[in-house]
């Protein structure tokens, strides 16, 4: 059973917060960097994707695997995040590339700039957005944002801390999911692939477990 905590007087769906921590702290320093995303890589090249697809890439922030995916020649990226700070910041870091991508500002809790895409999506992949979804109506939001820009046949790639782990990060509160519980809230119509468990090293040394689970939409 996904598991979270009660303390949620933190607001980790407030875009706020994250505009602080991009501004303050340098990407490279950030609890979540990671400089070759390879555990995600290798889920996303199963599902087989043409160049052309695409791809959302929720809670974007300043990732690197924007960089690797421009350089395995993918052409239909999104980035999407709650803080226009952090995505400055990953525009300034691609620089002429960053012409490359879609860029939008919007709380996939709560979606509303991402209309355009309804239907289109070819994958959705987050890492670390929805284990900051506390509340049952931030989740409900996530769930019905990520069916409704998700085609059928599509991908979802969705990594969280996994039980047993740590219960904050940034500061605030989590909730943590094992695969089965992720199959779980979404639902019948998504079949989990396959999953993974990656231990993962942050900048600082310690370590944290992620989840990482590959869903495919029924057709």
């Amino acid at each position: 059973m996904a598991t979270s905590p009660m303390n949620t007087a933190l607001d980790g769906n407030h875009p706020t917060h994250w505009d602080r921590v991009y501004a303050e702290k340098d990407s490279e320093s950030l609890g979540w960097y990671e400089p070759s995303p390879q555990t995600t890589l290798e889920l996303l090249r199963q599902c087989h994707l043409p160049h052309s697809a695409q791809i959302l890439i929720a809670g974007a922030g300043t990732t690197t695997l924007v960089d690797h995916l421009l350089d395995l020649g993918y052409t239909g990226l999104i980035a999407a995040d709650l803080s226009a700070v952090a995505l400055e910041k990953l525009q300034q870091r691609l620089g002429e590339r960053a012409s490359r991508l879609q860029w939008v500002v919007d709380d996939l809790s709560a979606s509303k700039q991402l209309g355009a895409y309804q239907g289109q999506l070819d994958l959705w992949q987050d890492r670390a957005v929805l284990h900051f979804l506390l509340t049952d109506a931030e989740r409900e939001g996530y769930l019905q944002s990520l069916k409704k820009l998700l085609k059928p046949g599509g991908f979802a790639l969705i990594a969280c801390f996994a039980p047993g782990t740590a219960e904050r990060c940034s500061g605030l509160p989590i909730r943590q999911y094992s695969a089965a519980d992720l199959a779980e809230w979404l639902g019948p119509s998504f079949e989990l692939t396959t999953h993974q468990l990656q231990t993962y090293t942050m900048p600082s040394g310690g370590q944290r477990e992620f989840t990482h689970a590959l869903f495919k939409r029924h057709e």
